[in-house]
């Protein structure tokens, strides 16, 4: 059974009414989050899905307008990019979960642009949903929001696009505990002030954190994991070349879970990649999270008169956490796991250094338009770094040798023979096919945009997604992420 997170204050949470929408179905469920969440007792999981989720705020046909209705809660969150809104425009919390694409909410504002204000979601976004939800869990060490349903609400808005409602985990963000300074509501709902909305939030801090951070009682120590989580998060999707796309205070949880991924794609090369306009690119995703360090403590500090915390220190950790875990993981390409205590120590974060500066050479300027595997701008590859090493390819002088000499140390230590060494990890590393564009953006749209014509949705996608864990797991076998 899942331990479920402290609840928000209810200055948190607006409560907005909807109406079932009829003629929904279950498209696709989460059988291992159904069991997870204690919920496989339930005989017909599809109709209690529909009875507790199939809900929407937008106008329905005469015959739904009699049909139940039910009060969901809209989150209030700030943080970076949220186009006007006062939070979760789309979204709404029932019970433990969250329906996503429920049509628009309060926290819509009156500057937010047209296409931000629908609250509409697709059937193939929401399969994506699904899909990273579960590849993020699988793959990453603190894993994702993950998805129990996804219910097919048809063409509820009378044009050709099919609409969806993802019902997800809930999940706590540090957006929870910051300004949304733009947000001017549409509508007449008395919304307590974005100040005392946050102060009471921000009060409240330790008990919501406490069902993550159990034995971390002060307010420093539950920093002091947060940051470490994200850097260990962020520092394996650097290496899996898994770009976000859009890390925000309001797009991962404080847990060090991913979520909302209408921007994330695999990547063909380590380049600068932007996925989504307005955020830092694939090499500098790190950018947005020390925005969110640095606003978040200074938010604390002037809520809290009791906490007087520098945030150039937790910027300080984090990028040093982040430094670290990203030597760690680079490190891994070869096979080798190392601590801090190691006798070679300054030798594998050399060589991690080495292997970083090398797979991203070239690749610093920041670019539109997802690339394939081993193409794009940047200069060298898994391939050709692996060549050179198993033909001793270079020169003197070169980065190349600066490698090989580090490998032999370190293989020098466990009495490992190199040239035998790097040709059997040369051979894993063909064989476990770390070609990453089944997770490239285009192709996933295009494979859920096909498999939504079926009429047995749910096995289809079902066995896609399966194909698609193997694949991941596959690759972080080869990593041992």
């Amino acid at each position: 059974m899942i331990e479920k997170m402290s609840n928000l204050p209810t200055t948190s949470l607006v409560p907005f009414v909807t109406s079932k929408v009829n003629g929904a179905s279950v498209a696709w469920k989460n059988l291992d989050l159904i069991r997870d969440y204690g919920l496989d007792h339930i005989d017909d999981i599809d109709t209690w899905l529909l009875d507790n989720y199939s809900f929407s705020t937008l106008p329905v046909d005469e015959s739904n307008q009699q049909a139940d209705q039910s009060t969901f809660y809209a989150e209030r969150y700030g943080g970076q990019l949220l186009a006007g809104n006062g939070g979760g425009g789309r979204a709404g919390l029932k019970g433990d979960f969250q329906c996503k694409g429920i049509g628009p909410t309060p926290l819509i504002g009156s500057i937010t642009p047209d296409h931000y204000r629908t609250g509409m979601a697709s059937l193939t976004e929401m399969l994506n949903e699904a899909l990273w939800g579960e590849v993020c869990h699988a793959m990453l060490p603190h894993g994702a929001v993950r998805c129990l349903a996804i219910i097919d609400l048809g063409n509820i808005l009378d044009d050709e696009e099919r609409y969806a409602i993802a019902v997800r985990e809930n999940e706590v963000r540090m957006g929870h505990f910051e300004l949304s300074p733009y947000f001017e509501p549409r509508g007449n709902e008395p919304l307590l002030s974005e100040s005392l909305r946050v102060k009471a939030a921000i009060d409240q801090f330790e008990e919501i954190c406490s069902s993550i951070y159990t034995g971390s009682g002060t307010l420093e120590a539950i920093l002091d994991g947060i940051v470490k989580r994200f850097a260990e998060q962020l520092a394996c999707a650097r290496l899996l070349r898994i770009c976000h796309g859009s890390i925000t205070s309001s797009n991962i949880g404080i847990s060090g879970k991913y979520l909302d991924f209408g921007t994330i794609s695999s990547l063909g090369s380590y380049e600068n990649i932007s996925t989504s306009l307005g955020n830092p690119g694939f090499l500098y995703e790190q950018r947005n999270i020390v925005s969110s360090i640095n606003g978040f403590i200074d938010t604390i500090n002037w809520y809290r008169k009791d906490i007087n915390i520098s945030s150039s220190d937790y910027v300080e950790k984090f990028n040093k956490h982040f430094e670290n875990q990203c030597q760690l993981r680079f490190s891994s390409i070869f096979g080798f796991e190392y601590t801090e205590q190691s006798p070679l120590r300054s030798t594998y974060e050399r060589l991690s250094k080495n292997i970083y500066r090398y797979l991203t050479m070239g690749g610093a300027k920041e670019k539109y338009g997802v690339t394939y595997h081993n193409e794009g701008g940047g200069f060298h590859t898994l391939d050709t770094l692996f060549g050179k090493l198993a033909d001793r390819d270079f020169d003197s002088d070169s980065l190349e040798h600066s490698m090989f000499l580090d490998i032999k140390e370190i293989l020098a230590e466990s009495g490992e023979e190199y040239d035998e060494y790097i040709r059997q990890k040369f051979c894993f590393y063909n064989e476990s096919n770390l070609n990453m564009d089944y997770l490239h953006y285009d192709l996933i749209r295009q494979e859920i945009s096909e498999m939504i014509k079926s009429d047995n949705i749910h096995s289809v996608f079902s066995e896609y997604l399966e194909n698609k864990i193997k694949r991941s797991n596959k690759i972080k076998e080869y990593y041992n992420a």
